[in-house]
């Protein structure tokens, strides 16, 4: 009896554990706040840097405080955010002065964007900023440091 029970229990146990693991391919959704976010794509434009000096565009909020930083390719920014459920408004952002020979219109529409952020999703390691009629302003892939 034993002899035939044991490789049914072990048959079943392979199929559990298939059935169990056979969704495990996805990645889980990275958290809004601390994490760093490095902009892929700004309204419907691919979010290269136009100019070899400057710096990927990215974001990080802070859980401490509030605080919103990052760089806009040229100057650095920070200022406040506020984070309700699936709701996310940016309070005034203070940058650096530094003056870049290009890039500078990418910079202002990114914080334009800022500013025009009602809510966010979430999806493994992207992020999309979306404005309050639900258009994607921005999307972001979570950059991980090793």
């Amino acid at each position: 009896m034993i002899r035939r029970t044991l490789p049914a229990l072990l048959a079943a146990s392979m199929l559990v554990a298939c059935a169990t693991t056979s969704g495990s391919n996805q990645v889980p959704d990275a958290p809004v706040q601390n994490t760093l976010w490095k902009l892929q794509r700004l309204a419907s434009q691919p979010a290269t840097a136009p100019a070899p000096a400057q710096r990927q565009v990215d974001l990080l909020l802070h859980i401490d405080g509030n605080r919103s930083t990052g760089n806009g390719g040229c100057n650095r920014y920070n200022g406040t955010y506020t984070l309700k459920g699936k709701t996310l408004r940016f309070g005034p952002q203070a940058t650096t002065r530094m003056a870049c020979d290009a890039g500078m219109d990418r910079e202002q529409a990114f914080l334009t964007m800022l500013d025009r952020t009602a809510t966010w999703r979430i999806k493994g390691d992207h992020l999309w900023l979306v404005d309050a009629a639900g258009k994607t302003l921005a999307e972001f892939d979570a950059l991980y440091l090793r």
